[in-house]
């Protein structure tokens, strides 16, 4: 029986769908969760903001371990409590909701023993590989903080570039539907 087991294992690769643990995937709950930013201005102040239109998806083994994400924000529900800057920040010479209604992200490795996600981020045309620690409790909740280079995604604007901070903080909280 030894024989044979090890025999189909290499015969299929290694690839047995009943040697690897379930995996259930959950919709991220919009009405729960958060996405929201926050950039310097004009060297003094902050702008703050948050996408209020997302969705997602979080799988997690049957050991209750995160396994993916992957996630669509709609840049056009942008919100940073001033409607003439959301304006502006939808606009072509900034994100370009029209041309590129989305950003995306899915994650390609998450290391539950370190806690770091590593995925990719598209932000307009730009597609880019990046790492970010994760915190998660007993009841799913995902938390997500990180920076993000306004250069590493060409969000380069222009005569209006040194009144905005080079770096955006990001936070997520994810909770699953």
């Amino acid at each position: 029986m030894k024989k044979i087991l090890i025999s189909l294992l290499f015969i299929t690769g290694g690839q047995c769908s009943l040697c690897f643990a379930q995996t259930t995937v959950y919709q991220i709950d919009y009405q729960k969760s958060k996405v929201a930013f926050s950039i310097a201005h004009m060297g003094f102040l902050t702008v703050k903001g948050q996408f209020d239109d997302f969705s997602g998806k979080l799988a997690f083994n049957s050991n209750g371990v995160l396994q993916t994400i992957e996630s669509k924000i709609s840049v056009k529900s942008i919100h940073t409590g001033d409607e003439s800057r959301d304006k502006s920040l939808r606009s072509d010479a900034y994100l370009d909701a029209d041309k590129f209604p989305q950003i995306r992200f899915y994650s390609s490795e998450i290391n539950p023993s370190t806690h770091i996600i590593t995925g990719f981020l598209k932000i307009k045309e730009v597609e880019k590989k990046i790492s970010m620690p994760f915190k998660i409790n007993q009841k799913g909740l995902i938390t997500i903080s990180t920076t993000l280079k306004r250069s590493d995604f060409k969000l380069d604007f222009g005569a209006t570039d040194v009144l905005i901070g080079k770096n955006i903080n990001v936070e997520l909280e994810l909770y699953k539907k």
